[in-house]
């Protein structure tokens, strides 16, 4: 709000922000979905509270929001949030934890420099300042970071080349990690925890990130608990699911709630999708949820320049409205250089009114 002028329409200006970035992140605490304002009003309920407008801004342009965790903090479900707010409650979520802040906010990273690789650079955006509980953070190019204070700071403005190019850097970080993630108590964590180290360890140290696997699956497997068990074997699959899909299949599949097992194989499929989308689009399709419709539209988009005809079907597949409408966007924008006309039919035939608008602007832009 600092760098807003005198008299200017805020809601205009981070409206015309948000246009020009390429992802924007919703900081989650434990108190974000209560946080009231000095009348007692709950602050997402306020159509000009300044989070809420950079969230809305940034779900009606189709800009990658991705929602951070801390603090133990869940995810909001739908009706827990106002209704231009709806979306979040489907995007993939990324936690951010004090046992494991390096890994995750390295993680965070490399993300954000995946969007963007594929992406033009663009300016600087002014970012609103975060809260305890509510941030948005906007980040507008890989070498423009500036998370102004926010505790993701450091990390992000580091950035993960500079650790990627120093392998003793690496190796301690990995280390540290490590220790941590043996010194946890908590199991289902502890599981978590080693599962990540062994994904990160997977390409260097492959028979240790092989009995770092087996540990966290033990763990898991151990807990008495059947909720907290299914939930760890969610988290260890999801951790598992880019480096070792194999295991990580057959973990989700030996989970027996069939909402956990969906979640598990879901982040499996989507780890696939861009490697193996036949793979990804069997174990996803049986599933109808949305996040299951989320590994579908990821498949959809990777087949899109080099099988088209089958990402169309795909996208047509999918049974969630606005996950259909959101892979008919990206197969649209895939063949907008190639075959315009086949992108403008694809574009003309999404129901949804953003997405189709989406879609054609992506058309016209290619």
């Amino acid at each position: 709000m600092d760098t807003i002028e005198p008299g200017v329409d805020f809601a205009e200006e981070i409206s015309r922000a948000v246009a020009t970035c390429k992802v924007l992140l919703a900081v989650i605490g434990p108190n974000w979905l209560t946080e009231a304002d000095e009348r007692g009003r709950r602050r997402l309920d306020d159509p000009d509270d300044i989070v809420r407008l950079e969230i809305e801004a940034a779900l009606a342009r189709d800009v990658r929001v991705i929602p951070i965790l801390v603090e133990g903090a869940v995810m909001p479900g739908r009706q827990d949030l106002p209704e231009s707010l709806a979306g979040l409650a489907r995007r993939n979520a990324l936690f951010i934890r004090h046992e494991s802040f390096r890994y995750d906010a390295g993680r965070l990273v490399t993300t954000i420099e995946r969007v963007l690789a594929t992406s033009p650079s663009t300016g600087i955006v002014p970012q609103s300042p975060p809260t305890t509980d509510a941030a948005a953070l906007i980040v507008p190019d890989a070498h423009n970071v500036r998370p102004d204070g926010n505790a993701l700071g450091e990390a992000v403005q580091k950035g993960p080349e500079r650790v990627r190019g120093d392998r003793a850097r690496v190796t301690r970080l990995i280390g540290d990690a490590e220790r941590i993630a043996q010194s946890i108590t908590s199991e289902r964590s502890k599981a978590s925890a080693l599962a990540q180290v062994a994904g990160a360890l997977a390409a260097t140290d492959p028979d240790r990130a092989t009995q770092l696997t087996a540990d966290a699956e033990r763990i898991a497997q151990s807990i008495t608990s059947v909720t907290s068990k299914e939930l760890a074997l969610t988290e260890v699959a999801g951790a598992l699911a880019a480096t070792d899909p194999d295991r990580a299949e057959r973990i989700a599949q030996s989970i027996t709630s069939w909402h956990s097992k969906e979640l598990a194989l879901t982040e499996v499929a989507k780890a696939l999708a861009a490697t193996d989308p036949d793979r990804a689009e069997r174990i996803a399709q049986p599933a109808v949820s949305s996040r299951s419709a989320a590994a579908l539209v990821r498949v959809a988009k990777a087949l899109a320049a080099n099988d088209p005809d089958r990402a169309e079907l795909i996208a047509q597949s999918i049974i969630d409205g606005r996950s259909r409408a959101s892979a008919l966007v990206r197969v649209a924008g895939a063949l907008a250089a190639t075959d315009p006309d086949r992108a403008e039919r694809i574009a003309q035939s999404i129901t949804n009114g953003r997405s189709k608008v989406s879609a054609l602007v992506r058309i016209a832009k290619a």
